[in-house]
């Protein structure tokens, strides 16, 4: 975005992964800019169009006709976790703020996750929607399709649990923040770049004895469908934890080493 005070430095950068997003890019990008727009300190906004076969590279130059973004486009469709990370090895914030492009979460809660990390006492803030305190919006005929999220979002959290991460009850959650220190250390050492990234940066941040914080979220739904299905990506996710798992005890992540 445009900053307040070009002698100023940015505090908060927006990363945004997109892939096949345009019906939603558009209204989040303007909701983003309402609200940034209305804050007392410089940001970006910094959309990684992940080789979209849709219209989302589109409207993300349409976009930045009006109101100046980064836009980042890869070659090939590269993952989740490889645009997350391109996204963040571009931005020059303070504080890196990863959302999800769908539109999902309300960005009326940004300042939550930037608050804790401002204190000093936090490295990251980690949304979850398991917390009694976030909320779900929706229409009542959607809850079926959602609690079967929910039923698969935790069985997938079970095993996360047994194998990686035995403290977190919500790593997939498409809003986190970071301090730049600890982006960057975490980030340099990812290895997966899909659905299971989210894991692999929480157990990493762990590791080199991070902080964090969970933040609760609310969470909209209208009628959209996930682009997690059961099969085959419930064996992928299994799959890069087990990966996970034996990066650690190989020493691939090379943790406390030179690069």
């Amino acid at each position: 975005m445009q900053a307040k005070s070009e002698s100023e430095d940015i505090l908060l950068s927006v990363v945004l992964p997109a892939f096949n997003e345009e019906a939603n890019v558009g209204v989040l990008l303007q909701d983003i800019k309402y609200y940034l727009e209305r804050q007392n300190y410089n940001a970006e906004i910094i959309v990684v169009d992940d080789a979209s076969t849709d219209s989302t590279y589109k409207v993300l130059v349409q976009f930045n006709e009006s109101y100046p973004i980064r836009i980042i486009r890869n070659s090939s469709n590269s993952g989740k976790g490889y645009s997350v990370k391109k996204g963040i090895m571009a931005s020059s914030g303070k504080f890196i703020l990863v959302m999800d492009a769908d539109g999902a979460y309300a960005v009326s809660s940004l300042n939550d996750f930037l608050v804790p990390l401002l204190g000093g006492k936090f490295d990251i803030a980690v949304g979850n929607r398991r917390l009694n305190s976030s909320r779900f919006v929706m229409s009542p005929r959607h809850l079926p399709y959602v609690y079967l999220r929910h039923l698969v979002g935790l069985s997938f959290n079970l095993f996360t649990k047994m194998i990686v991460l035995p403290r977190f009850t919500d790593t997939q959650c498409g809003y986190k923040c970071f301090r730049r220190e600890a982006a960057t250390e975490v980030f340099r050492l990812q290895r997966i770049k899909g659905f299971c990234f989210d894991v692999e940066i929480l157990f990493l941040a762990e590791k080199l004895g991070y902080r964090y914080v969970e933040v609760p979220v609310t969470f909209y739904y209208d009628g959209e469908r996930s682009s997690v299905r059961l099969f085959p990506h419930s064996l992928y996710y299994l799959f890069d934890l087990v990966k996970i798992r034996l990066n650690d005890i190989l020493g691939r992540y090379r943790i406390g080493k030179d690069k």
